[in-house]
């Protein structure tokens, strides 16, 4: 293989200029790959871990809502206010549905997948619950009202609100440690590629003197001469 100084100066240029595009485009490679795992975490997070929290988060309000308006049933002994307060927990539980729906399509892990449906289970039964409760309303049966309500169905409510909670504090972690990773990945390809950009320029100096020198030495033995 010739050395550099045997080579034309045609040639010299030629491997000059192909050392440096070969650097450019691994540069430009590299900050491609590290982009698009910036790119990446950012769409997760705007696509799963916020509307996944602002679903959750969601479906512990209509709970709430929901037990609210159970409370205030139980309590009446107003035909009229009974109605109104049903009417409530109707509005609240077909928020809860469509939230709910929304939530599943989200689920993005077998841990959440677990979790949710745990919740689920909690929600069916206080639902469950509530609806003998209004049962026992319409046909004046308030103390076994209050006694289910006080009951099983005060512990499923509490089961379901809890594993709701979870299911927001899974959610906003995940989020969380999205970011994180997106700013780790950040941080660390603008350190490697300030690494990388000095490498390039004292490769690229280095390169320039050894062809100039390549260059001019033959030309100044051809004028001693």
């Amino acid at each position: 293989m010739p050395s550099l100084k045997n080579l034309t100066i045609a040639a010299k240029l030629y491997a000059a200029f192909a050392f440096m595009l070969v650097l450019l485009i691994g540069v430009a490679l590299f900050a491609w790959t590290r982009l698009r795992t910036v790119q990446d975490d950012s769409h997760t997070i705007s696509t799963n871990w916020l509307p996944a929290v602002s679903a959750a988060h969601a479906m512990e309000t209509d709970l709430a809502n929901y037990r609210i308006g159970l409370l205030q049933m139980v309590t009446s002994r107003n035909p009229d206010k009974t109605k109104a307060a049903e009417d409530a927990m109707t509005a609240a539980g077909q928020a809860f549905k469509g939230h709910a729906t929304a939530y599943e399509k989200l689920v993005s892990s077998e841990r959440e997948r677990e979790l949710y449906q745990r919740f689920s289970t909690a929600w069916k039964s206080y639902y469950t619950h509530t609806l003998t409760i209004a049962g026992h309303m319409r046909d004046s049966n308030y103390d076994d009202a209050v006694r289910l309500q006080n009951g099983d169905a005060r512990k499923a409510y509490e089961e379901s609100s809890r594993l709701a909670a979870e299911l927001v504090a899974l959610n906003e972690r995940g989020a969380g440690e999205s970011a994180a990773n997106a700013d780790d990945t950040y941080a660390s390809a603008v350190r490697l590629l300030l690494l990388v950009a000095v490498l390039a320029a004292v490769a690229a100096a280095v390169m320039a003197v050894t062809l100039v020198r390549a260059v001019t030495r033959p030309l100044a033995r051809a004028v001693r001469a």
